[in-house]
């Protein structure tokens, strides 16, 4: 699903020229569930936007779904992350004015579908993260753990094929960020989800497949596990 060949990341001109990331291999197959981790300045986040089409590689092939993606405009790649990608942040990025389920809405909003097939939709998808009894509340009435669960669900509500979530876990206590793990989970195993979570957290990053470990703009090694 996801081939990355040769991707180099530079920012920044002459002495004041920054490798973010370095001549990157590496490939995720449809349906795992991966994680990416590495100290802070390592290009995980660089990395991250990448996979999410928010940003071009300076050089290298980054091909989605058999499309390679660095040579299209920016309206081909918004199109692309519409359709294909959920993305869940660790400040929630929840509209504070609105319900659980109007910031669930958000998305579809463009796409000119009804408001009660909209609202249908969302509350689908609060009811998969465990959250619908909580659809009318606003974020300033939802614990932590509910807040990313809202995002979630958000990040669900076009149904893509891959989610990316950077440091999903990282403003919550542990017993919120096992939840939050658990759902994920449970995305990938049962609705056959790809899902890639950028971490600081090994307990975290233990319950995927496989973990990435980036180390100054380069692929250091990787873990795999049996499940």
């Amino acid at each position: 699903m996801i081939e990355l060949n040769g991707i180099t990341k530079i920012y920044g001109k002459g002495d004041a020229e920054v490798r973010a990331l370095d001549n990157v291999n590496c490939s995720v197959k449809e349906g795992e569930m991966i994680s990416i981790m590495g100290p802070s300045g390592s290009g995980k986040s660089t990395l991250m936007n990448l996979l999410g089409c928010l940003d071009k590689p300076s050089s290298g092939n980054y091909s989605l779904d058999g499309m390679e993606t660095t040579t299209l405009n920016d309206d081909k790649l918004a199109e692309i992350r519409n359709e294909k990608i959920g993305f869940v942040f660790q400040n929630y990025n929840l509209l504070p004015r609105m319900t659980a389920v109007e910031n669930v809405e958000l998305p579809m909003l463009y796409n000119n579908m009804p408001r009660s097939e909209r609202h249908r939709l969302a509350l689908h998808a609060l009811e998969r993260v465990g959250l619908s009894d909580r659809a009318k509340h606003a974020p300033n009435e939802l614990s932590g753990g509910e807040q990313q669960r809202v995002a979630i669900a958000r990040a669900l509500v076009q149904n893509p094929s891959i989610i990316l979530a950077d440091e999903p876990t990282g403003n919550l206590d542990s017993k919120s960020g096992e939840e939050i793990i658990n759902i994920f989970e449970e995305l990938n195993k049962k609705e056959g989800h790809t899902i890639i979570v950028v971490t600081h957290d090994r307990e975290i990053a233990s319950h995927t497949n496989r973990i990435i470990h980036i180390k100054d703009g380069k692929i250091d090694h990787e873990e795999v596990f049996s499940k």
